[in-house]
């Protein structure tokens, strides 16, 4: 005797009839979970992988056991990623590559200024002290899902109390998005703020900044 009776597969083997229970829902059911966790978690190594030098600023500083990128990943992990089975995404607004006690950037902006020219603001509370605070360095982040790829700003050493930052960048991101975060550090880099998500800019297509000009 051999096949399948209900959820038992018998098969002969040394002359003898031996069973074996087929697999349940139950082994279907954990298989997919441990394939949309390994999902997830290629995503969120993948997404933060261009930013590495920006985390080891913003999370290396803990004092937990865990070294900072890591610390990023399971954080976003567990806060910034969207969707269902199979069909995961990074949610950027909730993006965190920093977290630490210095103030936040507060009332932060973007824009374009130019066809690949970038603006960001923000400003100083009265409440802040910013003969303290004034000389925490400005970390901007630009990001092009297209891609994915940073956007170079160049050289960027701003602080707090300058107020804005302005870049060009090259005109190859002709039509992507490009999403922008903002975090401040003490000049030791000892200390940091959580970063915050500022926004997203639209940049045109080619041929209507050609036509433009």
């Amino acid at each position: 005797m051999s096949g399948q009776i209900g959820g038992l597969v018998v098969t002969r083997w040394r002359d003898t009839n031996v069973g074996k229970s087929t697999p349940g829902k139950r082994k279907k059911k954990i298989d997919q979970q441990l394939s949309a966790q390994n999902l997830r978690l290629g995503l969120v190594t993948k997404f933060l992988s261009p930013f590495k030098q920006h985390i080891k600023i913003g999370f290396d500083k803990k004092t937990n056991k865990n070294p900072g990128f890591q610390t990023a990943v399971e954080y976003n992990l567990k806060h910034a990623v969207t969707g269902e089975y199979p069909d995961f995404a990074i949610d950027y607004r909730k993006v965190v590559f920093s977290q630490g006690p210095l103030d936040m950037a507060w009332a932060a902006k973007i824009a374009l200024t130019g066809d690949h020219e970038i603006l960001v603001t923000w400003e100083v509370p009265e409440t802040s002290k910013i003969k303290v605070t004034g000389n925490d360095v400005c970390h901007i982040m630009l990001y092009s899902n297209k891609g994915p790829r940073l956007v170079h700003l160049g050289k960027l050493y701003v602080t707090r109390g300058d107020l804005q930052f302005s870049s060009a960048f090259s005109m190859n991101y002709y039509g992507e998005t490009l999403h922008a975060w903002i975090f401040f550090s003490s000049p030791d880099n000892k200390a940091v703020s959580n970063s915050r998500y500022i926004g997203a800019i639209e940049i045109p297509e080619k041929e209507q900044v050609q036509a433009g000009g």
